[in-house]
């Protein structure tokens, strides 16, 4: 098999940033105001907000966790110093 290794392969957010950012632009007009993505591997947050920001008018990024002590599968708790 292989390991994709999604937290450390860099065509994760390139691939949010060429297929995700642009449908979401395209579905909403370009109205899109706010962007709010749980941080998992942080593939989609970092790839839609790369091409969000490349759009002419601004866009907010909210990424979310868990709380601490909470457990939601495929979603990572990051250490404070992160964020």
């Amino acid at each position: 098999g292989k390991l994709l290794d999604q937290f450390n392969n860099p065509d994760n957010p390139y691939a949010h940033y060429t297929t995700t950012g642009p449908e979401i632009w395209q579905q909403t007009g370009g109205r899109i105001t706010h962007f709010v993505s749980s941080m998992g591997t942080t593939g989609t947050i970092t790839g839609v907000s790369r091409f969000m920001r490349e759009q002419s008018k601004p866009v907010t990024i909210v990424g979310l966790q868990p709380e601490e002590g909470s457990s939601i599968p495929g979603i990572r708790r990051w250490p404070a110093e992160y964020l």
